[in-house]
């Protein structure tokens, strides 16, 4: 039963720690160095609540604030459990269990603290009650030792023999598979099959041994079941070693964002070659992975006078400048960046400028749009057309398009004007005119301003397209 349970039941009593943990801790090494712990806890018989600590605020207020909140209480018992392990299952014993003090458990088992070496016999139930304590016995848990001991025993027997022949038992598979999976990256196949296959092998001989088909010789055999995992995990910590260091290995977090994306062929491939190749990089937009070649991606946009400004698991932005004006901030996801650019990851650089700003940003915020129309002001100074933007017209992610010598203006969508005029920022001054003189002469709808209050410029929604 969970603590969140535990406490709704016991909503009424305000139960700080329980009998049972309250036991297990004054047996465990945290007792052993605070010893006025051991003696505030050994004043409670059963478990403590929040009114009979109370009772002691005066006596220790240290000790009475460690034990005042339940989330403190947990980390104590968490902590001290994980100190705890089955040594030893001894059967049906008619005597209280020393952490909960029930008699009804029958069946009970020795635990030991790894630390100071305490030990105590407790029935299964209670085993179970610590989610940080290890419960295996034999290899497997205890609750399946206690079951097999009244409906199996052969069984259980043969579990023991196996345990003391290959110490560990069934939990040796447990461990091959915690040690291979350790590794931040991911084996080619071979290995994996390899593991696999090693696994499939040591299962079979276990179980045909605790089923009592093959003899004592036969399961000889595991032995080189041991020798084999040994020896794939030397070779594993060699590969590891070799590639760590290679910017197209693949770690297991890149794993991750490929099956979250359904690419379950496109690890398969990756397995395959042992590295992530050219034609599938711009699948892999992990963070992790674009971070590899932020040195190149700099390299190459330095080319065409732009600065890269930040890279992080959604975005990359870069800033540029143009001629004598503040920097403009230009951005795309790192999705798209890296499936269009991910040729920079492998020294290819055939990009030139129309492509690189067709696929960045102007990033749509109100002082990077102002420095903008600052640029296109610039550009069409001599044409008598200028911008004008303030907050109020950003807000509605508008601008205005004004004539001098003319007393009306034309409202224009602020994101199509960010989208379609980053070219300027490249081209030279007669074909930026040539672009936006054409684009300006074709809107037809203009405003009178002695009539500006009349109109709803939120409202507006095509104006510039007429």
């Amino acid at each position: 039963m969970g603590d969140d349970v535990l406490l709704e039941n016991n909503k009424h009593k305000k139960i700080l720690m329980y009998n049972e943990e309250k036991n297990l801790i004054l047996a465990s090494s945290i007792c052993d160095n605070n010893e006025n712990l051991r003696s505030i806890l050994s004043l409670f018989k059963k478990s403590i609540s929040k009114k009979g600590l109370d009772r002691i605020a005066n006596i220790d207020i240290h000790t009475y604030k460690l034990l005042n909140t339940r989330d403190a209480v947990i980390e104590m018992k968490d902590n001290s459990s994980q100190e705890w392990f089955p040594k030893e299952h001894i059967g049906k014993k008619n005597i209280p269990c020393q952490l909960c003090g029930s008699k009804k458990s029958e069946d009970k088992f020795v635990i030991r603290n790894v630390i100071n070496n305490n030990e105590l016999q407790v029935g299964t139930s209670c085993i179970h009650k610590f989610e940080k304590m290890n419960n295996l016995l034999y290899g497997i848990p205890a609750s399946q030792v206690s079951k097999l001991s009244k409906q199996n025993p052969k069984k259980l027997e043969r579990i023991v023999e196996f345990n003391e022949k290959y110490p560990g038992g069934k939990s040796i598979f447990s461990d091959w598979k915690n040690k291979y999976n350790k590794f931040e990256i991911i084996f080619p196949k071979s290995y994996d099959d390899e593991f696999n296959n090693l696994l499939k092998r040591g299962r079979k001989v276990y179980n045909l041994y605790i089923d009592y088909k093959i003899n004592d010789d036969e399961v000889q055999e595991f032995k080189s079941c041991l020798d084999n995992f040994d020896y794939l995990y030397s070779k594993c910590e060699k590969f590891y070693k070799d590639s760590k260091n290679n910017k197209y290995i693949c770690t297991k977090k890149i794993v991750n964002l490929l099956k979250d994306n359904k690419l379950k062929g496109t690890i398969s491939y990756i397995q395959e070659k042992g590295i992530i190749t050219k034609d599938i990089a711009k699948y892999v937009y992990h963070i992790e992975f674009v971070q590899r070649f932020k040195n190149e991606i700099k390299d190459v946009v330095k080319k065409h006078n732009l600065k890269l400004e930040d890279l992080n698991d959604q975005f990359i932005s870069f800033t540029y400048e143009y001629e004598k004006f503040a920097p403009i901030l230009l951005e795309n996801s790192l999705k798209d960046f890296t499936y269009k650019f991910s040729d920079i990851f492998y020294g290819i650089n055939s990009f030139n400028p129309n492509y690189i700003f067709k696929e960045l940003n102007i990033k749509n915020q109100y002082s990077n749009a102002y420095n903008f129309l600052a640029i296109l002001d610039d550009i069409l100074k001599e044409t008598g057309y200028y911008f004008y933007i303030n907050e109020e017209l950003y807000g509605k992610q508008q601008i205005e398009l004004n004539r001098k010598g003319f007393n009306s203006f034309s409202v224009l969508d602020l994101k199509y004007i960010l989208n379609n005029f980053n070219k300027v920022l490249y081209l030279n001054r007669t074909k930026s005119t040539t672009i936006l003189l054409s684009y300006v002469k074709s809107i037809h709808k203009w405003i009178d301003k002695s009539d500006k209050e009349k109109y709803d410029i939120g409202n507006i929604a095509e104006v510039w397209t007429k």
